[in-house]
């Protein structure tokens, strides 16, 4: 966890955080280009009608919220459905419009893309994702960065010079309405005494995008700032913030952005120290819901847990239930013994004796497989995905997966396989998605059989560091090894965000993406799981 005092300093050189022109404060703004005038002119007398005429210019043109007016909001609904009228597009062809007011944005599209490429996990589209990457990337001018020129533009509300930008804002609002919704308080600071433009129980909006963070922990000490002067903070509490930490070009920020048009309201007011002010703000519903820009169902309601848990009979029961359950696709015509999952009443009981009966014509009740005539795929994958964790893991280097694939081994970095050796010791499976840095796959799935340990002979394993003999590995057994491009599940939506492991339905319906390997027996498989299991009762 960053000090208090390390993050003002990020603040002060990324200034998505801070110094903006608009709703965190015109004086800060002001006081800013003030002190660069006073600069210019010198001595005390220029730096003090810098300082006033700067603060006063950018409070009058942009710094202090306007109004609510009927008007204004209208200008800005009207906005909003300009943008949800527009097509999505793809990246390229969201920035030609605004082309000749962000130098270099279509360079900057590639190194977008680029970096979409290294992400560890992403089924978001590549246009949205970079939409997003784009906005938080700095111009050397920071100036004439995307988010900047933007951000000028939405607090203006002129609907002729925000045209250029509607199919920009377009597929980012789009991008931002598919990424799950944040509910906790996040920060923001700006280098400038503002508290006077806060009153308490004022009702505001914020009509631009907003940057802020989460890793302020406390308000601790009169320290924490690191410098003397004037700061406010803001602490808000926020549900509609967006986490786009994975995205961000500067990822230690925890980086949380608010969309446009948010209505605020300030609910308090606490000096800390001798030149710091916290004005706390929370989030009120706003007339400009950024769900209508939504391509994939989002919603935040949890559904409520089956009382009967795993032991529910109920083949239509609307209930949630934990993994391990599930309603047999074949209902009452499900002929297999072995079939673990519920049915609907009218299907053939079970026979008692099983494989103990002696009755050459029983055909009243269901009996074992026989012999040579196997389970389907879909039976048994139900016993490696009961009570399990899943992750997607990426190697640097494609024969990395080809020495897996031959001697069912797998190496990676220290933080992972700490993760995967805790994993491995609190649930019965842990699966693993398996592809190669910038493939655009997957190469196959597997399933982890041990802890990691060392190999009887070395193992070849190049790092991303390079070519290096490791001597910790994990055993695995492969699913299957037949590939899956990744847009093919760009329609997946996984509610993890640490980049690597895998929200259960998220994994299961990325898993029936996969063919089945006719090449793979998984009765070995299934057997391991179940071994494993009982070990860990025990």
């Amino acid at each position: 966890m960053n000090s208090l005092k390390e993050l003002w300093a990020n603040w002060v050189s990324h200034s998505r955080f801070k110094d903006d022109p608009g709703e965190t404060g015109g004086g800060a703004w002001g006081g800013a280009w003030g002190r660069a005038w006073g600069g210019a002119w010198g001595g005390a007398w220029g730096g003090a009608w810098g300082g006033a005429w700067g603060g006063a210019w950018s409070g009058a043109w942009s710094g202090v919220p306007l109004p609510n007016t009927e008007e204004e909001t209208a200008r800005v609904a009207n906005l909003f459905q300009s943008c949800k009228e527009k097509a999505l597009v793809t990246i390229e062809e969201a920035v030609e419009p605004i082309a000749f007011c962000v130098p270099g944005v279509k360079n900057m599209v590639n190194e977008a893309k680029k970096k979409y490429n290294d992400l560890p996990m992403c089924f978001e589209s590549v246009d949205e994702v970079a939409a997003i990457i784009l906005y938080t990337m700095e111009s050397k001018v920071r100036e004439e960065s995307l988010y900047y020129t933007l951000n000028q533009k939405l607090r203006s509300k002129n609907l002729q010079e925000l045209e250029p930008w509607l199919l920009y804002l377009r597929l980012i609002l789009t991008a931002l309405a598919n990424i799950p919704s944040s509910t906790k308080t996040v920060y923001r600071g700006v280098p400038k005494d503002i508290r006077n433009e806060y009153p308490e129980g004022k009702i505001l909006f914020w009509w631009a995008f907003s940057s802020s963070t989460t890793t302020l922990n406390a308000l601790q000490s009169e320290a924490f700032l690191g410098e003397k002067g004037p700061r406010t903070m803001f602490a808000i509490a926020c549900h509609s913030g967006k986490d786009i930490q994975n995205y961000s070009t500067f990822q230690r920020e925890a980086e949380i952005l608010l969309p446009p048009a948010r209505q605020l309201k300030v609910t308090g007011f606490l000096k800390q120290g001798a030149d710091l002010y916290i004005i706390q703000l929370e989030e009120i519903e706003s007339p400009f819901l950024l769900d209508d820009f939504a391509t994939k169902p989002i919603s935040s309601i949890k559904p409520i847990e089956c009382l009967s848990g795993i032991r529910c009979y109920k083949f239509d029961c609307p209930f949630k239930h934990p993994e391990g359950w599930s309603a047999c696709d074949d209902g009452r015509e499900c002929d297999k013994y072995e079939c673990i999952s519920n049915h609907p009443r009218g299907r053939k009981q079970k026979c008692r004796d099983g494989n103990e009966c002696g009755k050459p014509k029983c055909d009243k009740f269901l009996h074992p497989t026989p012999y040579g005539k196997l389970p389907r795929t879909t039976d048994l994958l139900q016993h490696i995905f009961y009570d399990a964790a899943y992750f997607v893991l990426r190697t640097p280097d494609e024969k990395n997966v080809e020495l897996a694939k031959i001697n069912g081994v797998w190496a990676t970095s220290e933080v992972t396989k700490h993760k995967l050796n805790r994993a491995f010791k609190d649930h019965r499976n842990v699966i693993l998605y398996i592809s190669v840095r910038k493939s655009g796959r997957f190469q196959g799935i597997a399933r982890l059989s041990s802890q990691s340990q060392n190999p009887n002979e070395v193992i070849p394993w190049i790092l991303q560091d390079g070519k290096k003999d490791v001597s910790d590995v994990f055993n695995i057994d492969w699913v299957t090894r037949q590939t899956l491009p990744f847009f093919k599940a760009e329609h997946l939506l996984n509610l993890f965000h640490d980049g690597q492991e895998v929200e259960p339905d998220c994994a299961k319906a990325l898993c029936r993406l996969f063919s089945s390997d006719p090449n793979i027996d998984m009765i070995p498989i299934v057997t391991k799981a179940i071994s494993h299991g009982k070990l860990r009762i025990r």
